[in-house]
């Protein structure tokens, strides 16, 4: 007999299978995680943004010395609680845009973007303790709602 060399092919058919099971649990692999890495890097994208949108509101409201919050465009409301915060009597402010979900700064007049990728925004001023509460939430892609919650303890009697 002689020998032959070679494969034959239901060897061939089954390296195939094995193969294509190994490549598939690789793409597999590799697609879960770069979807968690996509997932993080929006997190962490809304995160900074977060922080940096509270740190500049924490500082221009720190210095302000009349506070007015706004539920809407209207008058300010009566409860003291919304998306809208004017100071200094009405030249500086923040306000949540929902439509291009941003906070935006009122500088000279101009409303200018601070910060994007924001689901709400929400001020609640307590006039007996002169302190702002800032409560906002920021999501972008897939990622989870991360949420920041602040006060602001003014130093100028009002």
């Amino acid at each position: 007999m002689r020998s032959e060399r070679g494969f034959t092919l239901v060897e061939a058919v089954v390296a195939m299978t094995i193969f294509s099971f190994v490549a598939v649990l690789v793409a597999a692999l590799y697609l879960h995680g770069y979807q968690n890495y996509s997932r993080e890097s929006d997190r962490i994208e809304v995160q900074e943004n977060l922080r940096l949108a509270a740190s500049m509101m924490v500082a221009r409201i720190r210095q302000g010395t009349t506070i007015k919050v706004y539920s809407s465009s209207g008058p300010p409301n009566v409860q003291n609680t919304g998306p809208w915060i004017e100071f200094n009597d009405g030249t500086g402010g923040f306000r949540f845009d929902a439509v291009g979900r941003e906070i935006e700064e009122k500088n000279d007049s101009r409303w200018q973007p601070l910060a994007s990728n924001i689901k709400s925004l929400v001020f609640k001023y307590d006039e007996d303790r002169k302190i702002v509460f800032i409560s906002m939430t920021g999501e972008k892609g897939r990622s989870d709602p991360v949420s920041l919650t602040t006060e602001v303890h003014l130093r100028v009697s009002q």
